[in-house]
């Protein structure tokens, strides 16, 4: 009985895992932008950035960009983390949702900062900053 209640809970997760598996090109990073959720990086058998803050995140994609500004990330999380990332909708590619996750395509070039002034994010919560990788143990 356990074992199914787990499976159902996990479901919305592990579909939209499938979906990240089927619409990812290499290269792509997968961000999360949410609590630490393992079972991803189990069903993308890919490395996933973990962020509890939005503010946290945005921060990355700022570091990243400048070394690579084309393409894309893959992002899920909670749809208010989107907009506290800075990102408004259609400014990026919306693929699905599932449970209380939006999945999306960003342009990583929206990272870019302007005139040396960074974009507010708005996010004013107080989770933990920490950022976290898990990869795909073999």
């Amino acid at each position: 009985m356990m074992f199914l209640v787990d499976q159902e809970r996990q479901l919305p997760l592990r579909q939209l895992a499938y979906r990240i598996v089927e619409v990812r090109k290499p290269g792509e990073e997968i961000i999360m932008i949410a609590l630490e959720k393992p079972s991803l990086v189990f069903y993308t058998r890919q490395q996933v950035e973990f962020f509890r803050r939005a503010t946290n995140a945005r921060e990355y994609l700022e570091e990243i960009v400048q070394k690579d500004s084309s393409g894309n990330v893959v992002m899920i999380g909670y749809p208010k983390k989107f907009i506290h990332a800075g990102l408004q909708p259609g400014e990026y590619q919306y693929l699905d949702s599932r449970g209380a996750y939006q999945l999306g395509k960003v342009p990583k070039n929206l990272f870019m900062k302007e005139s040396g002034v960074k974009k507010e994010s708005g996010d004013r919560s107080q989770e933990s900053g920490v950022r976290m990788k898990r990869q795909r143990r073999s």
